[in-house]
């Protein structure tokens, strides 16, 4: 299943689309932090790490929404990895606690984002979005 992202995404790099390359390229990216285990995850942000989720919530969000994904078993569990963040408790989404990586609400997180990216083809797709953006930031 995961040949038919990976095609649209070379598709995409081949003809010059950017713009949903790059919003898939961000919403791998999040998934990728968010599958990361709570070691890495409470390491890695910024000051506000409930702030910084938000904006990883934001990325999957635009990738799901303003890409044309072309798999609808992606596309669900894209929907299943937000849902999964907006049911977090409170007590999961701490502002100013990196910590809050440990609370065990986290798992499904993981578990979902773990499975959406296995489908969007991450590990063959990995270093090339990397190389991507880093030649978009130039």
């Amino acid at each position: 299943m995961n040949e038919d992202f990976e095609l649209i995404f070379w598709t995409w790099y081949a003809t010059d689309e950017h713009r949903p390359l790059v919003d898939a390229c961000h919403g791998l990216k999040a998934l990728d932090f968010l599958e990361s285990p709570s070691s890495v995850q409470c390491k890695t942000l910024n000051c506000c790490p409930a702030c910084d989720v938000e904006d990883l919530m934001s990325r999957v969000e635009r990738f799901l929404h303003n890409v044309r994904i072309g798999s609808p078993i992606l596309e669900k569990r894209l929907m299943e990895v937000l849902d999964q963040c907006n049911q977090l408790p409170e007590s999961a989404l701490t502002y100013d606690d990196f910590l809050m990586f440990t609370d065990p609400a986290w798992e499904s997180v993981r578990a979902a984002a773990a499975t959406a990216l296995q489908l969007a083809g991450w590990s063959n797709l990995r270093n090339h979005v990397d190389e991507f953006l880093g030649q978009r930031v130039r």
